[in-house]
């Protein structure tokens, strides 16, 4: 068979042409979503190939939308449970569709006696859901076990993870942080959210550390997002309003 380079190319390519990450390129090749056609045999090297003429239809339409669309201002909360399938479509989008199910089945086994593990940034209708960051409260002991390699962060029981009622020091370990690219502001409004909740509970409750493990030079920027983000002024105004009345 022979292919016209000229009308079809391989995802990598597309996506670069989009100007996207790949495995969000491939969020519109599929299901409700498509909009980029795919080659019904042909492949180059096995890969799929894509028509090169739907992809820069694509980035026209979504240069538009972009254009037009008025800023929304984000809901910032706490994940609930019928927001479960709008996080897994985050995590699809961020992370491809290939992500692990049984993975979402123990983090979702973990709010067991915790409903504040993860925040998430979601439209007025709550119908999407565009970034969210995970924090587990658990033993340092578990932690270090975890991040030593001798246990898999999958085996954390739900038993181990510390509600908040008790009060004195809390650590924390970092599971996830998903943004869509589109929105890399979210990431500093989540972790704003995450510490005035922290605030709140200081005296009477408060975090010694946060740990966490980079998978990728992504996942080590978003550390570093996390230990080194300016806080508010109105955070460190409360912070040392605390610190002077204790």
């Amino acid at each position: 068979m022979i292919i016209n380079e000229e009308e079809w190319i391989t995802s990598a390519e597309a996506a670069e042409l989009l100007g996207t990450p790949q495995q969000n390129f491939l969020y519109y090749t599929t299901g409700k979503a498509k909009q980029v056609a795919t080659h019904p045999g042909a492949t180059r090297k096995g890969e799929r190939l894509y028509s090169r003429a739907d992809t820069i239809a694509l980035r026209k339409k979504l240069a538009r939308k972009r254009k037009n669309a008025l800023p929304e201002k984000p809901i910032i909360d706490w994940l609930r449970l019928e927001d479960l399938l709008i996080g897994l479509q985050l995590a699809q989008r961020v992370y491809g569709p290939d992500i692990d199910l049984a993975s979402a089945n123990v983090y979702q086994s973990w709010r067991k006696n915790n409903q504040r593990l993860t925040m998430g940034a979601f439209n007025e209708e709550r119908t999407e859901c565009y970034g969210s960051i995970q924090l587990i409260p658990l033993d340092e002991q578990v932690i270090l076990d975890v991040l030593s390699g001798r246990r898999h962060e999958n085996s954390i029981q739900p038993d181990e993870i510390r509600s908040y009622d008790e009060p004195g020091p809390y650590t924390m370990l970092a599971t996830s942080a998903a943004i869509l690219p589109d929105r890399p502001h979210l990431l500093y409004e989540l972790l704003y959210k995450y510490m005035a909740f922290w605030i709140e509970q200081f005296p009477e409750r408060y975090m010694t550390r946060i740990y966490a493990q980079a998978m990728s030079e992504r996942g080590a920027m978003l550390i570093q997002h996390l230990f080194m983000a300016p806080r508010p002024a109105r955070c460190i105004k409360d912070c040392e309003a605390l610190q002077s009345e204790a």
